[in-house]
């Protein structure tokens, strides 16, 4: 399994880089005028966006990436109990396995101290704790809807609620994508 390039690693000589910057840039200050907000600090929560972040960094020099993970086999998990999974298991794990391959790939292209990486288990465990190192370590402050909506979060039910897990995680093949995946993600 493979992904395809994004545009920005096919363009060639053309340097999108400054159109796309002030495309957002103009976007997200339009929007701050209408809830007449100056903000600190915007941001984008696409998951898909790390596959690409080589690309945003370099369209976003002075930028911080925040990447959160959550355990291979929760995602696995997870994925299986769409409607729109795919019926095989195994492509379904090794396609993760290529996501992830290639967001860690694309990860280990930036300035490790422009990236802060979370894990979704611990934010759970205690949100209030890991939102206040997060707004620490980007330099903002903990406002009171950030800190309303981590209050809201410790009282979410349990990222592993009551309900069944899928039977493929008893297939040894995609046990041993996921121990990969696992790996990759720093869970082993």
């Amino acid at each position: 399994f493979s992904l395809r390039p994004s545009f920005f690693e096919t363009a060639g000589p053309l340097d999108a880089a400054p159109a796309v910057r002030d495309f957002f840039q103009d976007l997200f200050r339009g929007r701050s005028r209408r809830l007449h907000k100056s903000p600190d600090a915007w941001v984008d929560h696409t998951p898909f966006n790390t596959l690409h972040a080589a690309a945003l960094d370099r369209t976003f020099p002075d930028c911080t990436f925040v990447l959160m993970t959550r355990d291979p086999i929760d995602v696995f998990d997870s994925y299986m109990q769409q409607h729109w999974s795919s019926d095989a298991p195994i492509l379904t794990a090794r396609r993760l396995l290529a996501v992830f391959r290639r967001a860690e790939e694309q990860m280990r292209a930036i300035d490790s101290h422009r990236v802060i990486r979370i894990r979704l288990e611990d934010l759970s465990k205690d949100p209030m704790e890991v939102l206040s190192e997060l707004l620490n370590q980007l330099g903002l402050d903990m406002e009171p809807m950030i800190a309303r909506k981590s209050q809201e979060i410790s009282c979410a039910p349990s990222l592993r609620a009551a309900r069944p897990r899928s039977s493929a995680l008893t297939d040894p093949a995609v046990r041993r994508v996921l121990s990969e995946c696992r790996a990759v993600c720093g869970y082993e």
